[in-house]
């Protein structure tokens, strides 16, 4: 019986030590590739306007003003909403992480401000867990909400 908990502990412990290291790890498919966002893993945790999974798909927003108008006012929403640090601006992308406050899960969410179509795309993917019950698709509703709204 002893060996039998101690396998039990030691596998509680390994998949413990690997669900915290995936979720302090950036992951490697971020950013722009050829003028589209990667592509989101085919679980529930994850949204984009570029997927081709239609239950996870969600709508570009427009353009409010030019590009530079655009990016500050998507950052001015990541800041009022709380719990996203902003960590990239570039010309055409911004890279935030959002920090669930009981589990301290990251989502990594990425904006790509399309100046041909005057549209911005948008991804937001757990890191871990499978599931999260919703967060990454209420998470853009908010922020569409507060882009429409009160910015």
């Amino acid at each position: 019986m002893k060996k039998r908990n101690l396998i039990l502990l030691g596998l509680g412990v390994a998949s413990v030590s690997t669900i915290i290291s995936r979720n302090i790890v950036k992951p490697k498919n971020l950013g722009v590739v050829k003028g589209r966002l990667h592509e989101i893993p085919n679980r529930p945790s994850a949204v984009s306007t570029e997927t081709i999974y239609h239950n996870k798909r969600v709508e570009t927003l427009p353009f409010k003003g030019d590009l530079e108008e655009s990016k500050e006012k998507i950052v001015k929403v990541l800041n009022c909403i709380g719990g996203i640090l902003v960590l990239r601006v570039e010309y055409d992308y911004i890279y935030a992480v959002s920090t669930t406050p009981l589990l301290r899960y990251h989502d990594d969410i990425e904006f790509y401000f399309d100046e041909k179509l005057q549209c911005i795309h948008y991804r937001s993917c757990a890191r871990v867990p499978y599931y999260d019950f919703g967060t990454n698709k209420n998470r853009y509703l908010k922020i569409r909400d507060y882009y429409f709204h009160l910015v």
